[in-house]
C-alpha cells in the first residue's frame, strides 16, 4: 500500500511486447521523467504525477486504468491495444493533444464526474458509462462508436462520428 515508481531521465526503459508493468495500491505514485515503452500497462488505485512535459507512455499491448487518478496533461499515451479506463468516483481527463489510442477505448466513472478524451487521429469508443458529461475529440479520422454510450449529462463530439452497427 503506497510507494512510488520513478522513470528517470538518463535511463531507457523498453519492455518486451509480451511484458507488463503493473502499478497498484492506494497512495502509489508513478513519476515519468522519460518516455518509457511497455508491453502492457495496468494502474490500480494509484496516481500518476510528477510528469515531465512532452513525455509519452508507449503501450504496445493494452492499457488498464482502474480506480485512483490519472493526470495525462503532460504525458501523452500511445496505445496499440485496447484501453480500459474505469476511475470510479473520479473524473476522466485524457486530454493530451498527442494521445493516440489504436484499439477500442472503454470509459467508466460515477457520480458528478465528467470524462474527456482526446486522440490525435481516429478514436474508437467501446462501452462508455459516465456519471456526468462526456467530451470526445479526435483528428480527421473521426470517432467510431461500437458500444453503448450512457451519460448522466451531455455528450459532446468534436469530430465526425461513425455509429457503425449501432446506426438505425
Amino acid at each position: 500500500s503506497g510507494g512510488s515508481t520513478t522513470f528517470n531521465a538518463g535511463t531507457n526503459y523498453t519492455q518486451a511486447t509480451t511484458g507488463s508493468t503493473t502499478v497498484s495500491g492506494v497512495g502509489t505514485v508513478v513519476n515519468f521523467n522519460i518516455s518509457p515503452t511497455v508491453g502492457s500497462f495496468t494502474q490500480t488505485n494509484g496516481a500518476v504525477a510528477g510528469v515531465t512535459a512532452g513525455k509519452t507512455l508507449t503501450v504496445r499491448g493494452n492499457l488498464d486504468l482502474t480506480g485512483g487518478t490519472f493526470d495525462n496533461t503532460n504525458l501523452a499515451l500511445a496505445v496499440t491495444g485496447t484501453s480500459n479506463v474505469s476511475l470510479g468516483a473520479n473524473a476522466i481527463a485524457l486530454t493530451n493533444a498527442a494521445n493516440d489510442f489504436g484499439g477500442a477505448v472503454t470509459l467508466s466513472n460515477s457520480g458528478t464526474n465528467n470524462a474527456t478524451i482526446v486522440d490525435v487521429s481516429g478514436l474508437s469508443l467501446g462501452t462508455v458509462s459516465v456519471g456526468q458529461n462526456l467530451t470526445v475529440s479526435s483528428g480527421a479520422e473521426g470517432i467510431s462508436l461500437s458500444g453503448t454510450v450512457a451519460t448522466g449529462g451531455t455528450q459532446t463530439y468534436n469530430s465526425a462520428v461513425n455509429l457503425g452497427s449501432a446506426a438505425t
